[in-house]
């Protein structure tokens, strides 16, 4: 029994020179390359959680693979392009502006499976420009090589019911397992997006079960060697070594406690027990998470495109529903972080690009539309003159362009530095050299993975307490300097006494005090060491335990 090939919805009316076609396509990956690796050097910030994939890869060229099953994939990418001989944080960077940068070609491929070459050369362009895309491409962030991945995997999942073959079956199988061994949310993949078609398929399911096979394989196998990994580092079986944390992430914004995870002894959350402590979180987290993704995601124009592609076809039961159903799926994890997450734009991009394919067939089907009501194109001349005159495609280079050159930093002289215009960014990474310049060796306590890393210190992070557990916990932990800069006023109150010292603050000075043979404080057993104060910081006071 042979399997009937399902029509594209577009391609299939399109005769475009192979040739001409990949000079077209490696074009724009060049372009999205080239945007990517010369903003890379305006993002010499590391990010919070990129201290823990440089940290993980540092650890892995030493022989310890214990952090993959924490950090996944993406370690095992910067360990690989260190090899070439730059700095582990920089080698991590240019993992995510490569992979970033070659999201270009799976989505290309699957736009003109789905749609027409048109469409995809659309959504490519934008694609190839759009602010958070390219932004998260310049950070040491798995964004990136996740998005690339899952969309790699998602073209393969399609092809290979369509047109079965092994290799497409364990491209399909592989790509998802690293998309979910990057990021969790990519297990939820590889059992909802091949639902579509093969429903599509149902009848001509024992001629695909080989394919199928070896997709499910080829998942698997890497799949069992990460949860053996995790049962090696945990004792459990599960998927990741991550805990609910993330679900106490969602909560703390829900009730308003920042930093609930850092209060000793906080209860980690399954779903069943956020269910039942807190009834209505999945109704307002919804509400809240909604509404953050239609007002962050996209702006209104293009939302409206987006919607307009994805009702072209109608939606009478037939062919022309898979690929909306098909891509719908991908947006499985999407639901789940709406539900149960904090749907910010660092987890809701991975979305864009299908985005951008309905964005781009709305703006054909609008091209159509509109030139249909022309009189002098009747509908042969009418397809001849959009072949050679692509209105979608020069709205679209023209607005590319303009979202491009906003991206460009001036020349302008650059403003004083204010710690509030980044959330501290790029003080953390300052107050860190500092003490990696005056202080003697020894353990921090720091609320910071940032300033620690650019401290160069081992370090345990500061409870959510009073005075004298936080003491308590940095003797247990072997902690030598207690960091406690001016951005913990708020998170950490607890700290009381040891925020004195910013009391001088007159908003002009500079100051930078180290004195090891001052006096304890009283009742503490801490010793003021260093004391930092600038306009264009939130200073730093640091304590020495003694005993």
């Amino acid at each position: 029994m042979e399997v009937q090939d399902m029509p594209s919805e577009g391609a299939g009316c399109e005769r475009v020179p192979i040739r001409l076609e990949a000079a077209v396509i490696s074009s724009i990956t060049l372009l999205a390359l080239v945007i990517r690796l010369y903003l890379i050097r305006f993002h010499d910030v590391i990010s919070v959680d990129g201290t823990s994939y440089v940290g993980t890869a540092r650890a892995l060229a030493a022989g310890d693979i214990h952090g993959l099953s924490i950090y996944g994939f993406y370690p095992v990418l910067i360990w690989l392009a260190s090899l070439s001989g730059v700095g582990m944080e920089t080698a991590a960077q240019l993992v995510s502006a490569v992979m970033g940068g070659l999201l270009v070609i799976p989505l290309y491929l699957l736009g003109a499976e789905m749609f027409s070459r048109r469409t995809a050369l659309a959504a490519c362009l934008v694609a190839a420009v759009w602010p958070s895309l390219v932004g998260w491409s310049c950070e040491v962030m798995t964004q990136a090589t996740y998005i690339t991945l899952a969309v790699t995997g998602a073209y393969f999942a399609w092809t290979m019911v369509k047109r079965p073959s092994p290799a497409r079956g364990f491209a399909a199988g592989a790509y998802l397992a690293l998309a979910f061994l990057t990021r969790p949310e990519g297990f939820l993949l590889f059992f909802v997006i091949p639902l579509a078609p093969l429903v599509m398929r149902r009848r001509e399911l024992g001629v695909l079960w080989r394919t199928l096979a070896i997709y499910g394989g080829s998942f698997l196998f890497l799949f069992v060697l990460n949860a053996v990994l995790v049962h090696h580092v945990t004792g459990m079986w599960q998927m990741s070594a991550k805990t609910g944390s993330a679900l106490n992430d969602a909560l703390s914004y829900y009730l308003h406690m920042p930093d609930m995870n850092y209060v000793p002894g906080a209860r980690v959350y399954g779903y069943l027990d956020l269910l039942k402590r807190y009834p209505d979180f999945v109704w307002a987290n919804s509400i809240k998470n909604l509404r953050e993704v239609v007002r962050t995601l996209l702006p209104i124009p293009l939302w409206g495109l987006a919607l307009t592609g994805f009702l072209a076809g109608g939606f009478k039961p037939g062919k022309k529903n898979m690929p909306r159903l098909f891509l719908l799926s991908t947006f499985a994890p999407l639901f789940v972080i709406i539900v149960f997450y904090y749907a910010s734009l660092e987890y809701t991009q991975e979305y864009l690009p299908v985005l951008f394919l309905w964005a781009g067939e709305g703006s054909c089907l609008l091209e159509r539309l509109v030139a249909g009501r022309i009189p002098a194109f009747r509908v042969g001349k009418r397809e001849k003159w959009l072949a050679h005159a692509p209105l979608t495609l020069v709205i679209t280079v023209i607005f590319a362009g303009s979202v491009l050159l906003k991206q460009i930093p001036s020349n302008a002289a650059p403003v004083p530095y204010d710690p509030e215009s980044d959330g501290g960014r790029r003080d953390q990474k300052n107050i860190g050299l500092l003490l990696k310049e005056n202080l003697p060796p020894g353990k921090i306590m720091t609320r910071w993975a940032r300033l620690a890393y650019y401290a160069e210190r081992d370090w345990t992070t500061i409870p959510k307490t009073g005075l004298e557990e936080i003491i308590r916990a940095a003797r247990e932990n072997g902690v030598r300097f207690i960091v406690v800069d001016g951005g913990l006023q708020r998170l950490r109150p607890g700290l009381g006494p040891l925020f004195d010292p910013f009391k001088i603050d007159d908003g002009t000075r500079q100051v930078l005090l180290i004195t090891p043979d001052n006096g304890l404080l009283e009742d503490t057993g801490l010793r003021p060491y260093l004391f930092y104060l600038d306009p264009s910081s939130m200073g730093v006071a640091i304590y020495e335990v003694t005993g």
